[in-house]
């Protein structure tokens, strides 16, 4: 009941008040998912919409809700989803993965302080990088004059893109912090997205790119600005393996795939890469119509890290499907989950597998997963989830016929 009532509440406008103009655009920013910007606001009214004519013709379940209201925040309807999550309250315990948005959305209330104090509390004892992140990135938009400090812990926070943004932004002129944290997200990250563009001008010197710069003229600059630091102090001489390992995801972007290539090849070879260092690697191969290589790669990394190998089993588990053992790709992306329960590329994976597979339940689910925890990274994670929803509705339309 409590369901179908939240689906079906009235609209009513947004009535602000005398919120203060900052609180407002805090809550916008971070329920907008800043990074995607007005492209991800777009697909996420598309999948709202598709998720609607899915509920037309399957009864409304707390995946749904659940969904729905995750979609609603990345389209900025904050009074809609702030309506779902009070009503969704009334019967039944919030998913953690909603409450850190229900007390975002109370401090913009009188209870704004009571809300903080929960927010950071849940933050601190929850083992969720999606909370940190969120936390975090809320209070450094609410209170740019605070503590700088922003923790990365060595485990799954270092293959976590938007944990990495919040330490870059969080780093108070640390040139070191900043190309540290900076390039072991770049190594992460596609080319040519908006955080792509955004870690680039956080880059030591980043204040003379320019945003209408292309991003491989940004990350040229950046990889000049970068390689003169390290003259300047001496840096090549007291640790030559760092300079390598912050100068590899630089050339990538930069578009000079060869000296990638070998610069990530010798990384290897001299047991200095990271986990993400032979992602890259594998993802170059693959550019490069290697994809023995790629493979090889792969395996590699995850036999070399096997616990922080998050990317690397997703991936491994995007060949296995390219290759058609579904069955393989499967185990991968669940065992990633195993260590890594928040992984969103996992849970995509296993959304477009299970319906295909005519798993409605399954893939509904792993949508809900996908939409609450990929605040803050790139990728078209709600086009896809679209998908899915739209897949489910034909299937359900045959079902009915």
């Amino acid at each position: 009941m409590l369901i179908r009532r939240a689906i079906l509440l009235k609209r009513t406008p947004a009535k602000w008040g005398t919120i203060a103009t900052c609180c407002f655009a805090v809550i916008t920013l971070v329920c907008r998912a800043w990074a995607a910007g007005g492209a991800e606001t777009d697909a996420a009214l598309v999948a709202l919409d598709t998720l609607d004519r899915l509920i037309a013709v399957r009864e409304a379940s707390t995946t749904t809700l659940r969904l729905r209201t995750h979609l609603l925040l990345r389209c900025g309807k904050r009074e809609e989803a702030r309506e779902l999550l009070e009503v969704a309250s009334e019967g039944t315990q919030v998913p953690n993965d909603l409450l850190v948005h229900h007390l975002i959305l109370q401090t913009s209330t009188t209870n704004r302080q009571a809300a903080l104090s929960r927010l950071r509390g849940l933050a601190k004892s929850e083992e969720s990088p999606t909370t940190t992140y969120l936390y975090f990135d809320f209070v450094r938009r609410a209170f740019p004059r605070g503590p700088r400090i922003m923790p990365i812990n060595t485990g799954t926070a270092l293959q976590w893109v938007p944990l990495l943004r919040s330490a870059v932004d969080r780093a108070g002129g640390s040139w070191l912090v900043v190309a540290k944290q900076g390039a072991a997200a770049l190594e992460l990250v596609a080319a040519e997205t908006p955080i792509t563009k955004s870690l680039l001008m956080s880059m030591p010197r980043g204040d003379e790119l320019s945003r209408d710069a292309t991003e491989k003229e940004m990350a040229k600059r950046t990889l000049d600005n970068f390689l003169a630091w390290c003259k300047r102090n001496n840096v090549s001489d007291k640790d030559p393996a760092l300079i390598r390992r912050l100068q590899a995801p630089l050339l990538y972007h930069a578009g000079l795939t060869e000296d990638a290539i070998t610069l990530y090849e010798e990384l290897v070879e001299k047991h200095e890469a990271t986990a993400s260092a032979f992602y890259r690697l594998a993802r170059l191969y693959e550019s490069s119509d290697q994809q023995t290589k790629a493979d090889a790669t792969i395996k590699a990394g995850i036999s070399r890290f096997p616990e922080q190998n998050s990317i690397l089993l997703v991936t491994a588990a995007e060949y296995a499907i390219a290759k058609g053992n579904t069955e393989e790709a499967v185990g991968l992306a669940r065992q990633c989950l195993t260590g890594s329960s928040e992984y969103p590329a996992a849970h995509l994976l296993l959304a477009e597998i299970e319906v295909k597979r005519g798993n409605h339940s399954a893939a509904l689910e792993a949508c809900a997963d996908t939409a609450a925890y990929s605040y803050g990274w790139d990728g078209d994670y709600i086009t896809r989830i679209n998908a899915v929803l739209e897949a489910l509705v034909q299937q359900a339309q045959q079902k009915d016929k």
